[in-house]
């Protein structure tokens, strides 16, 4: 009779590990370690004071990131990031972003294929419902489906956006709930999956796309959260070979910033449950997570063609092509008017700085993407 329930046990917890691999972790996807990967690099701007708004396009546009900011944090503030020159202690893009979200009151919301940022208060239960979508059985293939939310210029009216994305995405919604007028800035999700962007689309208003008795459902955010109570912890199955390729110390530290989570069970011999938030996952998932690829010689940028521009639009141009900030601007008078003529061939971008700065009479300082413009007469 023993054996009986045994095998029993054994055969229900073997379906419930096979049922759970089935759905990939919301924060180990392809898109999520991407994004993550990114996150975790090290931050080598430099920039100590600008707008918020322009800290994340630089960011996002240096490291080819989507990173959307929630309708209601003022992109316009001030926020200061304290550099350092030291590699050893040179901040992550995390970090970094930490610390200027920290100045609004706002917080990374890490998703597959973007990076939200959002009001501090609503960071955790926007977590949790971008999880329940990715691991709702029934929900988890359009979740993790690409969206096809098309780009939009600025000005466009979040009311259009989101029946634009009801109607491609949602069709069994018969409508969206009213919500205020609003404009938004121009954006292009490319990449990223409906719960990712149903999540930045819909948290702006305090709304939420859940699973219901009824099927797929728009819910008010604060409702939802009332009916989780206090029901706010996520389980996850990690295979014991991801849990082997974590080191103790850095799990012990992981339980220490997550007092509030309920550990990790084994359950043999499939791995370990643990039961955390959404975020307290995240914050696991980043330790499985591996660095990100460095590019080889082989994958470095060159650039053929004619070049016929002043050095104020080429230094732009640049910036663009090649993901610099050059230093000081604007370029005195005499050399903002300087006209740069070159015709090359398959050359590095370290090649094109060293060829316009002959041309230019100046000379380029690179650190990491920052270039200082030196003027030999000033």
């Amino acid at each position: 009779m023993v054996r009986i329930v045994l095998a029993v046990l054994f055969v229900f917890l073997l379906q419930t590990f096979l049922q759970a691999q089935a759905i990939v972790h919301p924060y180990l996807s392809p898109g999520a370690i991407a994004t993550t990967q990114v996150l975790l690099s090290p931050n080598e701007s430099r920039s100590e004071n600008a707008s918020l708004e322009w800290l994340l396009e630089r960011t996002a546009k240096e490291n080819g990131l989507n990173i959307w900011c929630d309708r209601r944090i003022a992109r316009d503030t001030l926020v200061t990031i304290k550099p350092t020159d030291d590699e050893r202690s040179m901040a992550t893009i995390e970090q970094s972003l930490s610390t200027a979200c920290d100045q609004v009151d706002a917080a990374i919301l890490p998703l597959d294929g973007v990076i939200a940022i959002v009001p501090k208060s609503k960071r955790d239960i926007l977590a949790t419902v971008y999880w329940k979508l990715i691991v709702s059985k029934k929900l988890n293939a359009l979740a993790m489906s690409k969206s096809k939310q098309k780009p939009w210029t600025k000005g466009a009216q979040a009311s259009d956006l989101l029946e634009q994305f009801r109607s491609v995405h949602l069709p069994s919604i018969s409508q969206i709930p009213e919500i205020e007028h609003d404009l938004w800035p121009a954006f292009d999700f490319r990449e990223a999956t409906v719960a990712s962007v149903s999540v930045c689309l819909l948290g702006g208003f305090d709304l939420c796309l859940v699973e219901s008795e009824q099927g797929l459902v728009i819910e008010p955010l604060s409702e939802w959260e009332a009916s989780l109570g206090q029901d706010v912890l996520v389980e996850w199955l990690y295979d014991q070979k991801m849990i082997d390729r974590t080191k103790e110390e850095d799990r012990k530290a992981w339980k220490l910033r997550w007092p509030d989570s309920k550990g990790v069970r084994s359950v043999k011999p499939f791995g370990s449950r643990m039961t955390a938030t959404a975020m307290a996952h995240y914050d696991f998932a980043k330790l499985l997570t591996p660095p990100r690829p460095k590019p080889t010689k082989n994958s470095t940028k060159v650039f053929s063609g004619t070049i016929k521009a002043d050095l104020p639009r080429l230094l732009d141009w640049m910036s663009n092509q090649f993901q610099l900030e050059f230093y000081p601007l604007p370029l005195p008078t005499e050399y903002a008017t300087k006209q740069i003529d070159l015709d090359v061939k398959e050359i590095t971008m370290d090649e094109l700085l060293s060829l316009v700065a002959k041309k230019a009479s100046i000379e380029f300082k690179k650190s990491g993407k920052r270039v200082e413009v030196v003027f030999p007469d000033y």
